[in-house]
């Protein structure tokens, strides 16, 4: 703001004009104020201009300016329309001074009708009027700012380009200020679908398939997912995932999407760590650990050279005459132990034991293995619905289907089929909702 409070500088303007300098006022026998001792002035300088130019291709030229904001009043100087003669009246000069004050500002206002038809820097009452010029309706919720808002106007003529393609909805992540990943759906019941990347081939070619025998097809079906990996801030709290962010997201999608295409919507939560119980971080502060070093109990038996009962496999007896026995490989590796009459358990049969979920709301900004962390009573839980174990990692799979709804998400353990728990995983608050399937996947290394 700048103000402006050197108010004895005008007596002499019919003589010298508004200087720089200091000048002598023949009727109060004062000096004017020297205007350099008296203009204070405090400016914000922002980035909030923004230029967005997308392509088909969701390539985007971003051409950022420096935005200076000023608020000030325009002097306008009236006593050079008052005659000579008439200008001694003191009460007509201040009369005159105030007047100018006030037509500047009137006349700045004025200027700045031509702002209510720049998109860069129209204020937010008139950010949809401006819009309701092309036939756009902005979509926002209670935490939309006015740069989002912004960004929609400017962006809208270049996303008009764009509808009904795919990379119209790409752009809706962006301006929306989220991570969406689009899937193509193939079935071949039309109940069970699988995601796959845009696909292009000879008629009856299929992704995944070697034909299409099976009557695997793509479905006019399409994924919509969001990865959460950004952590938004409201007040004090933080989280992945508001239900608003769901009300936006499909407000968009049906302004853009084919008419015979149908949204199957989705969230994604990735985590990973390693068997030796530390803990990982991953985007979007998702935070995992096991409870402790894994070491597959029943597999031991083997570590050193001990007596043990082996399997003749050509004979299919056992051997009972004593064997040294060394177990070069403990993971994999099925040897039978005398003692207890059973096989050793091998690492991947471990993890395939891992089987059970829940999910709570408790452990806000605690990471795992904490002092702080403590057990919670889950308000889901349930059956994990895949295991994938590799060479080098076992990855499980939990989903929340779309009917289940659950505010505030943010931890999740894993366990043994005897209820045993053996990985803890916390991040930022997600809110399940109606109409939305919430994948959870976590990666043990090995």
């Amino acid at each position: 703001m700048a103000t402006f409070q050197f108010d004895k500088i005008y007596f002499d303007e019919a003589a010298v004009g508004i200087g720089m300098g200091v000048s002598f006022d023949d009727n109060t026998l004062n000096f004017d104020q020297s205007s350099l001792s008296t203009v204070n002035i405090v400016s914000t300088i922002s980035l909030e201009t923004e230029k967005y130019y997308a392509r088909e291709d969701f390539e985007l030229l971003i051409i950022a300016g420096i935005l200076l904001e000023e608020n000030y009043s325009k002097f306008v100087d009236l006593l050079q329309l008052v005659p000579a003669k008439f200008r001694g009246s003191n009460l007509l000069i201040e009369f005159l001074e105030e007047a100018g004050l006030l037509v500047g500002s009137w006349l700045g206002q004025i200027s700045d009708v031509e702002v209510l038809l720049d998109k860069y820097n129209v204020g937010e009452d008139y950010l949809q009027y401006l819009s309701d010029l092309i036939d756009l309706k902005l979509v926002f919720d209670s935490n939309t700012t006015v740069k989002e808002k912004r960004r929609q106007l400017v962006q809208a003529i270049d996303w008009y380009k764009m509808k009904g393609t795919y990379a119209s909805l790409l752009f809706i992540g962006y301006l929306l200020d989220v991570e969406l990943n689009l899937w193509d759906l193939y079935t071949s019941d039309y109940a069970n679908f699988e995601q796959q990347a845009w696909f292009a081939a000879h008629e009856g070619d299929n992704p995944g398939v070697s034909d299409d025998s099976s009557g695997y097809y793509k479905s006019p079906h399409l994924g919509v997912q969001i990865a959460l990996t950004k952590v938004y801030d409201e007040g004090s709290e933080s989280y992945l995932f508001k239900a608003e962010k769901f009300n936006d997201l499909s407000q968009y999608v049906e302004l853009t999407r084919p008419v015979n295409v149908v949204p199957n919507y989705s969230l994604s939560l990735y985590g990973a760590t390693t068997i030796v119980a530390t803990v990982m971080e991953l985007a979007g502060e998702v935070k995992t650990a096991t409870r402790e070093i894994l070491t597959f109990p029943r597999l031991n038996f083997d570590d050193s050279l001990i007596e043990a009962n082996v399997i003749d496999t050509a004979a299919d007896n056992v051997i009972t005459t004593g064997l040294d026995v060394v177990i070069a490989d403990i993971l994999g590796t099925q040897v039978f132990d005398a003692a207890s009459q059973n096989f050793d358990q091998s690492a991947e049969a471990y993890y395939q034991d891992i089987t059970k979920w829940s999910l709570g709301t408790g452990n806000i900004g605690i990471p795992p293995l904490d002092s702080a962390f403590v057990d919670g009573t889950p308000v889901l839980s349930g059956t994990i619905d895949e295991v994938d174990i590799t060479a080098v990692r076992a990855r499980y799979r939990v989903t929340i289907p779309t009917s289940t709804v659950q505010a505030g998400l943010t931890e999740l353990t894993l366990l043994l089929t005897d209820n045993t728990k053996v990985l803890d995983c916390t991040f930022p608050n997600i809110d399940k909702v109606s109409g939305m399937v919430l994948n959870i996947y976590i990666d043990i290394l090995f």
